[in-house]
C-alpha cells in the first residue's frame, strides 16, 4: 500500500471467485501511475467458494482483505470503508471492470482538490445487459436525483469523511447508496460531474437490476423521508408508472429473442 492512498477502492463479494478475479485483473492492468495512488480493500462475506483463495493470486494488490459473516453489502461496506485510508472512497462490485483511460482523468483534478467535494464519471454496461437498463450511466447531481440514481457507485469518488460521519444503513438490500446519495443531497454536498470520463464496465445480474416489486417498494422507503415535497406527491403514481414499464421493457426484448431464434 502506499503510504498515502489517495483513492481506496472498496470491493464486496461474497461466493464470486470468477467476479472478484475479473475485477482485481483488471484493476492489476491499470496504468502504474493510478496503482501508485490506489489503495485495495477486499470485504467477504464468508466465502466457501474459493473466492479467498482467488484473492491471494494478488498478493502486491490487495491491502486488505476482511473476511466473516455480515448483515448484507452495504455493513460489509461500512466495515471496509472503517479499514480505509485514502481521501477518497470507490466502491466496484464483483465483475465490475475499471476502465484506465477514464479513471487517468478522473483521478487528474483530485490532486490539490477540496477535501469536501465528491467527484462522478459515467459507467457503461455490458453487453448482457437487462431490458430497459441503458448502454450508459451519465452522472448528474441535479433534480434527476429525485426521481432516479443519476449517480452510480462504480462512477463515484466520495470523501471518505462523508462515508464514516454518515454510513450506509445496513437495514437496505439494495438501494442502500441511493439513500445515502439523497442525504448527500438534502445536506447540499457538492458533486462535480465528469461525463466525459468512463470509468468501469459493469457486470448484469446485481441486485439493482431485478426489478421486481420488493426493488420498488424499497426504493420507496428510500425516499419518502429523503424526497421535497412535491416529488414525494407524485411518487406513489411515478413508482408503479415505473415498475410497469421495466416489466414491459423485458416482455417485448423476450419476444426479440424468441422471434429471432
Amino acid at each position: 500500500m502506499t503510504a498515502s492512498p489517495m483513492v481506496s477502492i472498496v470491493i464486496p463479494v461474497r461466493d464470486d471467485r470468477n467476479g472478484i478475479t475479473r475485477t482485481l485483473e483488471a484493476i492489476e492492468r491499470l496504468p502504474s501511475a493510478v496503482l501508485s495512488v490506489l489503495e485495495c480493500v477486499v470485504v467477504d462475506g464468508g466465502s466457501t467458494d474459493g473466492t479467498l483463495e482467488a484473492m491471494a493470486n494478488f498478493p502486491s494488490l490487495v491491502d486488505h482483505v476482511l473476511s466473516g459473516a455480515d448483515a448484507g453489502v452495504y455493513d460489509a461496506l461500512n466495515r471496509g470503508i472503517g479499514r480505509a485510508h485514502g481521501q477518497w472512497i470507490w466502491v466496484l462490485g464483483a465483475g465490475d471492470c475499471p476502465l484506465a483511460e477514464g479513471i487517468v482523468a478522473w483521478f487528474e483534478p483530485l490532486e490539490g482538490s477540496e477535501r469536501d467535494v465528491a467527484w462522478a464519471a459515467s459507467v457503461r454496461t455490458d453487453d448482457a445487459r437487462e431490458a430497459g437498463v441503458p448502454e450508459r450511466f451519465i452522472p448528474r447531481w441535479d433534480g434527476s436525483m429525485w426521481w432516479r440514481n443519476a449517480i452510480h457507485h462504480q462512477g463515484l469518488l466520495a470523501p471518505r469523511h462523508w462515508l464514516t460521519e454518515h454510513p450506509f444503513d445496513p437495514s437496505f438490500r439494495v438501494l442502500g447508496d441511493y439513500a445515502w446519495l439523497l442525504d448527500m443531497k438534502r445536506q447540499g454536498k457538492q458533486v462535480k460531474c465528469m461525463p466525459s470520463c468512463e470509468v468501469a464496465e459493469v457486470g448484469s445480474g446485481g441486485l439493482s437490476r431485478r426489478f421486481h416489486a420488493a426493488l420498488y417498494m424499497e426504493e420507496w422507503r428510500a425516499k419518502r423521508s429523503r424526497l421535497p415535497l412535491l416529488p414525494l406527491l407524485i411518487h406513489p403514481l411515478w413508482l408503479p408508472a415505473k415498475w410497469a414499464f421495466k416489466q414491459c421493457s423485458s416482455v417485448f426484448r423476450s419476444l426479440g429473442a424468441s422471434t429471432s431464434q
